[in-house]
Order: C-alpha cells, then sequence, then structure tokens
C-alpha cells in the first residue's frame, strides 16, 4: 500500500532529507518541512558526532539510475566547514555508486 501524502507535500513535491557534510543522508520520512524544534534536535545529533549538515527537500527518483536528483537547500541544521555545494556533490556521486550496474 502506498503511503498518502499530504497536499502541501503535493504542492511541493519531493521529501525532506538531512544531507551531511560528507555527502551521507538521512530520509526524514515525511513530505513536510520539520519544525524548528526538530531541526534543533537534528543540528544537536549532527555536532555531537562532531558533523554538519542541512536540512533539504530531494526532488527526483533517487533509484532512477539515469535521472538526476535535484537537492533544495531549506535551511543549515549544524554547521560545517564543507560547503553545502560539496556536500552535494558527493551526495551524488555516493548515489551513482549506489546504482552503478
Amino acid at each position: 500500500m502506498r503511503p498518502r501524502q499530504s497536499p502541501h507535500a503535493a504542492d511541493q513535491g519531493g521529501i525532506f532529507i538531512v544531507l551531511g557534510d560528507d555527502g551521507r543522508h538521512v530520509l526524514l520520512g515525511r513530505a513536510v518541512e520539520p519544525d524548528a524544534a526538530e531541526v534543533a534536535t537534528i543540528g544537536a545529533k549532527l555536532a555531537e558526532a562532531g558533523r554538519g549538515g542541512w536540512v533539504v527537500r530531494m526532488r527526483g527518483d533517487y533509484w532512477h539510475r539515469s535521472r538526476h536528483v535535484r537537492l533544495d537547500l531549506i535551511q543549515e541544521a549544524a554547521s560545517s566547514p564543507t560547503p553545502f555545494d560539496q556536500a552535494e556533490a558527493a551526495f551524488q556521486a555516493r548515489r551513482k555508486g549506489t546504482l552503478a550496474p
């Protein structure tokens, strides 16, 4: 059975992830943007682990090898010396490696 998406998700498209400064990511498991308290908790956990990261809306089909997945920065969750663009490039490289035939 396919999970229902909120009307907000249908308008905005995509799903929310936490993108780490090394390109790894975690699915937030919803189509609604996290609130300030949730972002603060995410940021604290990242900082505790010595990582930086961002809350990002991911658009596109992650599992479709030939299609690009777009990442839209929503907000920084934990400060990182790595620029977002580098983390996004690392994400795309990891994804490409995961989907390689």
